[in-house]
């Protein structure tokens, strides 16, 4: 009986981890999306981002993605984002959380 148990147990501790592991990955692509969208829209509007916001989205994608980027800083952080930069996070965001090859994907 004691083993019953701790199989049954051990089999939805395996399931509950992968389920909270799936949300945290779904959190973290969607703001990896809302992330490139600032970097997009920055980059086709360089007036666009009077909110600073694309400063929070370099940081996130850096960190996330652990590819640096081009931009120059200061002390508020990093302020102008290239184009090379958008395109290394997109591919990373597309070979992590999407299955759309990027060449497919929609600029």
């Amino acid at each position: 009986m004691k083993f019953k148990f701790l199989f049954l147990l051990s089999i939805l501790t395996i399931v509950f981890n992968r389920t909270i592991a799936q949300k945290i990955d779904s959190v973290t692509c969607l703001k990896m999306e809302e992330s490139l969208g600032i970097i997009k829209q920055f980059l086709k509007n360089k007036n666009s981002d009077t909110s600073l916001r694309r400063v929070s989205a370099i940081h996130f994608l850096t960190v996330t993605t652990r590819i640096p980027s081009e931009s120059d800083g200061n002390y508020i952080g990093q302020l102008n984002p290239t184009e090379k930069d958008y395109k290394k996070w997109q591919k990373w965001y597309f070979e992590k959380c999407c299955s759309i090859p990027p060449a497919k994907a929609k600029n």
